[in-house]
């Protein structure tokens, strides 16, 4: 299935003919054009930059898209924040869904991967301007293509931003693929999804009290990234809170999906100590790859085993201290999720 942008002089008729389409009637009708019928009651009258769904052809059906000699899409894809030493991120980050993802379509012609923003989070509008540009030159070349996006961590902040890009060039996004999108860098943008994206999925980590303290200062940002406020952090990050919670246009989105896990498991990086992210990671690859299939693109993501990993023990200082933070934290994140409409 593709997007249109109508242009002027567009007709429903010409549309569906240069589409290989039976009769506006099916095009007009089919059901994924529900909101534009509501928007457009009259089919006689549609506006230039109006979004229409266009089914797939009896020819069509049937392929994932896979091969570039047939591919209907590109897609740019950002990873989430890892080291600054490439090699060292290549490593940490080998087995992570956007690099499976990324992986796959470069090595199809189909797409482009890039890292993640190292721990300061600066390069992060650095790689939202890149996607937009990749994706921007393919609709100048190939406009019946479908552009997509899909990213991890601080990488899903920046696919939206690079989504609001686009919208500024009038240009669709047909797919948005979000792994616990966070908004940690300074800058505009990037936290709500944009009125040019026609179908967007989120999978976040469900920040539930329980299991939020119970991992409590079982790792150190200090070793990690090299500073640290105080020597314990948690995985679950909860002062990261989330992105791409809510959306604006009349696309086809659902509230993020809350799967009990860290946020590394979220992005198919794990703790193997985090007792709860192997089966985490299963759960998401099998929920992202649904809906994948749904439109049609490579959804082949696999969990595997996080590395080995001990978990640190905590002092009483920083239990204490981490807890405070964290209830604090996760009140402003229920309230975020409330704001949005979302599962608590």
């Amino acid at each position: 299935m593709a997007i249109y942008q109508v242009k002027s002089g567009d007709t429903l008729s010409s549309i569906a003919k240069s589409h290989g389409i039976s009769s506006w009637q099916k095009l007009y009708d089919d059901p994924s054009n529900g909101p534009f019928r509501a928007k457009r009651p009259n089919p006689n009258f549609i506006v230039p930059g109006d979004l229409i769904f266009v089914p797939d052809t009896d020819s069509a059906k049937g392929t994932l898209n896979s091969n570039p000699e047939v591919a209907n899409y590109r897609m740019a894809v950002i990873d989430g924040t890892g080291p600054g030493d490439d090699n060292e991120y290549r490593s940490s980050m080998s087995h992570s869904f956007c690099r499976q993802l990324g992986d796959s379509l470069e090595s199809n012609k189909i797409g482009v991967y890039s890292r993640g923003p190292s721990w300061h989070g600066r390069e992060t509008k650095q790689y939202a301007q890149e996607a937009f540009q990749y994706l921007a030159k393919i609709h100048a070349a190939q406009p019946q293509l479908r552009l997509m996006l899909a990213g991890y961590s601080r990488g899903g902040s920046a696919a939206i931003r690079a989504a609001e890009l686009l919208e500024k060039k009038n240009i669709a996004v047909d797919s948005l693929f979000l792994f616990d999108s966070v908004a940690r860098y300074v800058g505009e943008g990037g936290e709500i999804i944009p009125g040019n994206v026609l179908f967007s999925r989120h999978a976040r980590r469900d920040l539930k009290a329980a299991l939020v303290l119970k991992y409590e200062g079982t790792i150190s940002d200090l070793e990690l990234k090299g500073f640290s406020l105080i020597n314990g952090s948690n995985p679950m990050r909860p002062s990261f809170g989330n992105s791409g919670l809510k959306w604006l246009g009349e696309g086809d989105h659902q509230f993020a999906e809350p799967f009990p896990g860290s946020h590394g498991a979220l992005g198919g990086v794990g703790w193997s100590f985090v007792v709860e992210d192997a089966d985490c990671q299963t759960r998401v690859a099998n929920w992202m790859n649904r809906w994948l299939k749904k439109r049609n693109v490579w959804n082949e993501l696999k969990s595997f085993a996080p590395p080995p990993s001990t978990a640190k023990n905590p002092g009483m200082t920083e239990l204490v201290t981490g807890w405070a933070m964290d209830l604090l934290m996760m009140k402003r994140h229920d309230k975020n999720l409330s704001e949005a409409g979302g599962k608590q």
